[in-house]
Order: C-alpha cells, then sequence, then structure tokens
C-alpha cells in the first residue's frame, strides 16, 4: 500500500510506505500542513477564539526549546558597533564586547604559569607534538596574529590558559592549539568569557542549511581559511588576551615569553557571534553591487563553512569567482573547494595550481600544516581520508562520486548484554 492522506485535526498529512527503490527498504514520507483557517479552530486546541493553531504550535515549539534557542534580533544591532576596515592590512578591526561594569579581578598569570608548566611536561613525552605546537605558535606570530610582549608590566592585562587537541581527521590540521577564555583564576573570580557578551545566535540551524544544500543538482562546499584569526582586535583590549610560551623548547629550562593576540581568538564566548556579525556587515556593503551572490553568501554560511549549490555547472563556477571576490575584499580567503561537478573540480584544480606555482617563488614554511593547507583540490581528494571521493561537508561525510551522504557504522560499539550469571562470574 503506498503513502495516503489523513485529514487530521492539525490538517492533511501524508503518511505510510512509498515505493521501495530497492527490495526490503521502505521510505516513509510525513509533511504538516497548516493553514489559517477558522474551520479548524476548536476548544481542544485553542486557548481561546483569538488564537489560531499556528500561534498555539509557535508557541510550543519555542517553549519546548527554552535555554537552546537566541533570539537573533535581541542584540543584533546592539551587539557590534565598533567596526572599522584597516585599509593597510585589508582587514576589519572590533572591539570586545565588553559587559558594562564588569571587571576582571585577577590577572591569571600564576596559574597559566602553572598550567603552562603542565602542558610543556606533557608534550617533552611526545617530541613531534611538542615540535608541532612550537611550530603553530611560530606560524600565528610570523602570520601577525600574535605579536611578543616587550613590556611584560602586569597592570591591566589577562593571561590565557592553553592546551593541544589533535584531530585525525581533519584534512588542514592535526594539532589545534585551544585557549581557555573560562578559566577562573581564583576563588570569587569571573572568567574573561564572564565579562563578555555572548553576542546573537546568527548560525543557521543545521537541518535547514543541509536539506538547501541538497536541493542543487550541483553541491558547492567551501571554508574560510582561519576565519577568526582574519579579525583584527583593537590594541586597547590586546593585553587581555595574553598569554605565555616559551623561548626554545629544545632547550633544558627554556625562558617563558609573553605574547598577546591581534586578531581573533578561537576560544572566546562571544568569537563566533563577532566572526557571524562582521560577516552579515560585510555582505551587506557589496550588496548593492552584487545583490544575488550576497543573497547566496548571506543564505548558506554556517558559521565559517559556505554550503551552497546551483544548478549547473556555469552557475556553479559563476558562485566560485563572484563570493571568491567578495570575501577577499574582506581579508577573507575561500579554500578547500569541494564539489560533485566535475568541471567545477578542474576549474579549481586549474586555478589552485596557479597559486601554488606563484608560491613556489616565495619563502615557504616546512610546517605541516601550512603545507597540507596549499595541497590542490585533487590533491586533498587522493589523500587517505578522501580515496574514495569522500569529503566532510559539516561533520557528514560527503561522497563527492556519488553524490550521497555515508555513514560509518562500523566503528560502533557493541554492548553485551550482562546476565545475572555473567555478572557475578565477572
Amino acid at each position: 500500500m503506498g503513502p495516503c492522506a489523513v485529514n487530521s485535526e492539525f490538517g492533511w498529512l501524508i503518511c505510510g510506505s512509498g515505493k521501495a527503490k530497492t527490495p526490503g527498504r521502505d521510505e516513509i514520507v510525513a509533511n504538516f500542513v497548516a493553514e489559517r483557517n477558522e474551520a479548524l479552530s476548536s476548544n481542544l486546541i485553542f486557548k481561546n477564539e483569538h488564537e489560531d493553531l499556528n500561534e498555539v504550535l509557535s508557541k510550543f515549539w519555542k517553549t519546548d526549546s527554552i535555554g537552546i534557542r537566541d533570539d537573533a534580533d535581541m542584540m543584533k544591532e546592539e551587539f557590534l558597533k565598533d567596526i572599522r576596515y584597516k585599509e593597510d592590512e585589508s582587514r576589519y578591526e572590533v572591539s570586545l564586547p565588553w559587559k558594562e561594569g564588569c571587571r576582571i579581578e585577577s590577572n591569571g598569570y600564576s596559574q597559566c604559569v602553572k598550567r603552562l608548566d603542565h602542558v610543556f611536561s606533557r608534550l617533552k613525552g611526545e617530541p613531534e607534538l611538542l615540535k608541532e605546537y612550537d611550530n603553530v605558535i611560530k606560524e600565528q606570530l610570523h602570520a601577525g596574529i600574535i605579536e611578543r610582549v616587550v613590556d611584560s608590566n602586569l597592570d591591566d592585562a589577562h593571561y590565557l590558559p592553553h592546551h593541544g587537541v589533535t584531530r585525525h581527521d581533519k584534512q588542514t590540521t592535526k594539532l589545534r592549539v585551544v585557549f581557555d577564555g573560562s578559566a577562573k583564576h581564583g576563588e570569587g573570580s569571573l572568567s574573561i568569557n564572564e565579562c563578555l557578551e555572548k553576542g546573537p545566535n546568527l548560525v543557521p540551524h543545521l537541518f535547514d542549511t543541509i536539506i538547501s544544500f541538497r536541493g542543487y543538482p550541483i553541491g558547492i562546499a567551501s571554508d574560510v581559511e582561519k576565519a577568526f584569526h582574519q579579525i583584527s582586535i583593537n590594541p586597547t583590549d590586546r593585553r587581555k588576551l595574553r598569554f605565555l610560551w616559551y623561548d626554545d623548547v629544545t632547550k633544558t629550562s627554556p625562558q617563558i615569553v609573553h605574547y598577546q593576540f591581534c586578531r581573533l581568538v578561537f576560544g572566546l564566548t562571544p568569537s563566533p557571534a563577532i566572526l557571524s556579525s562582521l560577516l552579515e556587515y560585510h555582505f551587506e556593503s557589496h550588496a548593492v553591487d552584487d545583490p544575488e551572490t550576497v543573497s547566496i553568501l548571506k543564505d548558506f554560511f554556517y558559521v565559517d563553512d559556505l554550503i551552497t549549490g546551483a544548478w549547473d555547472d556555469s552557475g556553479a563556477i559563476e558562485i566560485y569567482e563572484k563570493s571568491n571576490k567578495i570575501m577577499n575584499d574582506g581579508g577573507f580567503n575561500l579554500r578547500k573547494w569541494t564539489s560533485n561537478s566535475t568541471i567545477f573540480q578542474d576549474r579549481v584544480t586549474n586555478d589552485e595550481k596557479m597559486q601554488a606555482g606563484g608560491a613556489n617563488d616565495t619563502p615557504e614554511s616546512t610546517d605541516e600544516n601550512n603545507m597540507n593547507d596549499r595541497k590542490t583540490l585533487s590533491e586533498r581528494q587522493c589523500s587517505t581520508e578522501t580515496e574514495q571521493g569522500c569529503v566532510k561537508v559539516l561533520g557528514m561525510t560527503w561522497n563527492v562520486k556519488t553524490d550521497q551522504f555515508e555513514y560509518d557504522f562500523s566503528k560502533l560499539r557493541v554492548y553485551e548484554v550482562f546476565t545475572s550469571n555473567k555478572t557475578i562470574s565477572a
């Protein structure tokens, strides 16, 4: 029996088994349609005669998601007012959104020294990881993301502890240095995150993003290279973003060096909202010149990932060209372009090879993370992770050859059912 329509109290429902495409596999479809219709009014559903079904259901969903949903308009206009574009660096600069009257009492220096010693002791047991950790900080210093503090005066300063997180399933980064903005330095003291406004939630629903992405025959995925680190921080706030490291990790007793961030830190509560708000601000500045591309960027950005699509190859390449231009104007570089279109892939690969050829004329870092960043699309798709044409899209595996999402259940743990006898014998 195929799907059937049922006229319920909530409107027409379509439910039941669809025609199976493969033996032993059913497809279930259920849709809900609500209309503003006074004939549907019932005392069992509505609280009063002025409230219709949509309003009741809307209130129900909002109540059900208290503490989960944020009102995007709550602080949208007030959150990030101090935005400047630095012509000399071709990037935006913002001030941290401090809560009024909130103050960090402790500079956190002594606790950061202890945590640094603990991190260093662990890393010395893994020399390769220690080298990579040190390289990350050196690369950030070279790129201007951080700067060395000449005057280590602790007045009105704040230090962030940090640790390393390794990810073996990432294409571009094996190790990430994470800064702890929630660390409290002393009883009754406030963390820096508690003194900063969280900001509005401008991130779209993940489900909506995926559904929109799958609505196009040609899928396109990309992300912003080191998105948070492309946003400059007002010099007056940089003293609050200090941290400690060593001058030479190969020494038996290296000297502590003071650094501070010049760019936005991943680890602060408002960082996602600052990024989203700034991207929206940047998109609006190009709305008059290219409204169509701006609309795509506004609708299909998920934090720092662009997940969109096109109806044909020419449309996909147009999105690629125009979105690259708009993002570059704000100091943001879209990278790791991926698509199920071979024509699109060939175009991106050719562009990346040309860029890589130009990069060979300049001194290169030997850092493995940056070398991975410079891999072309074809090289990335020949790596171990993507040898079957699979890439990660918002945490899910997308096979660009078959244009399907794939799920690996082989690593699911099988739990044994314990009987009383097995428990006693154990």
